[in-house]
This record gives structure tokens, C-alpha cells and sequence, in this order.
């Protein structure tokens, strides 16, 4: 019994074994009792058999209880390593996420506060619950003076577009995302162009915890921006100078022009041989020629203003040949 006992213990680890030892085990009773009824002569009492059987019985079942309970307290002590190894598992990945989680926090701690842009995080209504360095640099306020105040509380300026305004509180409002262009001012009292980016941050209920602001400061290209917008009105201006001032020379040529054309008609008329004739001819098609030079300027000031307009003329290309070759044949 006992040995049979030391070796149940193990029946879970080492179940082939075990069952062959039992087996040996429970033999040698039922051997021992066969010896001893063979070595009683057939005519004398057996009065011990039924003691016998009993305690054989009583071995077996008190055994065989035995070897449920090793089992029993085996598959409760197995399910138990096995919740605790499943536990233990999920610790360590819970573990595993949180130190991933502080490491993705950490670096997105170091992008943001060493971003040339200023980050914010702000609460529902806009007021500041922390801001990186680069605040501190664009603005001359200190984070400890921005938290819990709203940005335009401490860089509003008397020119903000009120439009601008607006769709920053339509944003919040709404909980959506949005970009607006902002003036504001610094602490020392210069003008600030930002440009701020707000993102909603929800929680698990789908509401709008808090906000996330990236904000530029653009007031070198406003600046610029505004340069371009005076070169181009100049250069616009200047265009319109000259083509006023085109127009208005043109107009003062042309009336020494009909004076020497209405001179040069009247010569023609008056009598010339034939030499005088050819000479006054040339006078007249050179006049005729630079007053189309001069109606041809007054044509590229119309473009300018966007006034040209086409019509029909009548066009003689043997005329045209010939008054440029006779006035350069003498050449």
C-alpha cells in the first residue's frame, strides 16, 4: 500500500510507468491470498477468506479514491499554472505595451518640444494646458504665463480679422479640424502672423476632450506677401504711365505730322516738274509711313488697356514694295 501510494503520487508525470507498478502492486495480494488457499488442505475451514476478501476490497476502493484525489488535485494545480502562465503572459504584454507606449510618448515628447513650430495642448474651450519651448522663443510669453488662459487673451491685436475669429470659435464649436491665418502680437508689442492647425483629440466616447494646436509663425512671408502685392500695384501703376504717356506722345506727333503731310500736298499741287514731283511724292509716303508708326503706338496702348479692336482696310502690296523701294534706292 505504501509503495503503491509513492508511486500514485506521480501517475500524472509518468502515467505507463505508474500503471504497471499498480498493476504489480495489486497482484501480490491476490497472489498471496491463492498461495495460501492452495497450501489449505481441501477438508479444512477457510476462516480467514472472508477477512481476506475484505481487506482486499477495502485496499482497492480506499486506493482507487486515492487515485482520483492525485488526479483531481492534479487537473485543479494544472488549470491554476495554466491561469497563472496565462496572466503572467498578459502582463508581460501589457508590460511590453506600456513601456512601447512611454517610448512612443517620449519621442513624441522630444518632437515636440524641440519643433521649430509652436505646439499647444488646449482644453474644450481653447485655454492652454501646456505649450513647448518654441512658444516661449515666437511669442515672449513664458508657458507658465499661457496656462490657463486662452492664446488671444495674452497676443490679441486691435487689427484681427474678425472672420478669422470666427471660424477659429465655428472649430471648436463644431469639434472639427481647421486651419486659419491670425494676427496677433508678441509681448513687446510687434505684429504676429500665425498660422494655427487645430486637431479635436477624442476620448473613448467619441467626445471632444481637448485640442491639439500646431501653430507657424508667417510673418516674414506676410511680409513678403505684402512687398509682392506694392511691387505689383507699382509695376501696374508704371504700365499705366507709359501706356498714358505712349497715348499722349503720340497724339502730340501726330499733329506736326498732318501739318507736314497737309504742306507736303499742298507743294505737290503747286505746279512741279517732274523731278519735284518724284521728291514731293517721297515727303508724302515717309509722312503717310510714320504717322501708321505713330497710329501703331496708339494700337499698343489700346492692347494695354484691352481696347483693340480689328476693322477692314483696303491693301495695295505693289504700292507697299514700291514706296519702300524707291525712298531706299538712293541708298
Amino acid at each position: 500500500g505504501g509503495a503503491a501510494i509513492n508511486a500514485g503520487l506521480v501517475l500524472p508525470y509518468h502515467p505507463r510507468a505508474v500503471i504497471a507498478k499498480l498493476i504489480a502492486y495489486a497482484a501480490l495480494p491476490v497472489a498471496f491470498l491463492a498461495v495460501e488457499i492452495l497450501d489449505t488442505p481441501v477438508l479444512a475451514p477457510m476462516y480467514h477468506l472472508h477477512l481476506h476478501l475484505a481487506g482486499l476490497t477495502v485496499l482497492y476502493t480506499s486506493y482507487f479514491w486515492f487515485l482520483a484525489f492525485v488526479m483531481r488535485n492534479f487537473a485543479r494545480s494544472r488549470s491554476h499554472m495554466l491561469a497563472q502562465a496565462l496572466q503572467q503572459r498578459e502582463l508581460e504584454a501589457t508590460n511590453a505595451r506600456l513601456v512601447e507606449q512611454r517610448q512612443e510618448a517620449r519621442r513624441l515628447a522630444l518632437i515636440a518640444e524641440n519643433a521649430n513650430d509652436i505646439v499647444r495642448l488646449l482644453d474644450r474651450d481653447g485655454r492652454t494646458l501646456w505649450a513647448n519651448g518654441t512658444f516661449t522663443r515666437v511669442t515672449g510669453f513664458t508657458v507658465e504665463e499661457a496656462q490657463g488662459r486662452a492664446l488671444g487673451e495674452l497676443i490679441f491685436h486691435p487689427d484681427i480679422d474678425p472672420a478669422a475669429a470666427e471660424a477659429i470659435e465655428k472649430g471648436r464649436a463644431s469639434g472639427t479640424s481647421f486651419r486659419v491665418e491670425i494676427l496677433n502680437r508678441r509681448k513687446d508689442g510687434t505684429p504676429l502672423w500665425l498660422e494655427t492647425n487645430q486637431v479635436p483629440v477624442l476620448n473613448a466616447e467619441g467626445e471632444v476632450e481637448s485640442f491639439v494646436a500646431v501653430e507657424r509663425d508667417i510673418t516674414a512671408a506676410k511680409k513678403h506677401e505684402q512687398e509682392l502685392e506694392k511691387a505689383r500695384r507699382a509695376a501696374e501703376e508704371g504700365a499705366r504711365a507709359k501706356a498714358e504717356f505712349l497715348a499722349n506722345m503720340s497724339h502730340e506727333i501726330r499733329t506736326p505730322m498732318n501739318g507736314v503731310i497737309g504742306m507736303a500736298e499742298l507743294l505737290s499741287d503747286s505746279g512741279l516738274n517732274e523731278e519735284q514731283q518724284v521728291y514731293a511724292g517721297a515727303i508724302l509716303s515717309s509722312a503717310d509711313t510714320l504717322l501708321a508708326l505713330i497710329n501703331d503706338v496708339l494700337d499698343v496702348s489700346r492692347m494695354d488697356a484691352e481696347g483693340i479692336s480689328l476693322s477692314r482696310a483696303n491693301f495695295d502690296p505693289r504700292a507697299c514694295f514700291g514706296e519702300t523701294i524707291q525712298l531706299l534706292r538712293a541708298q
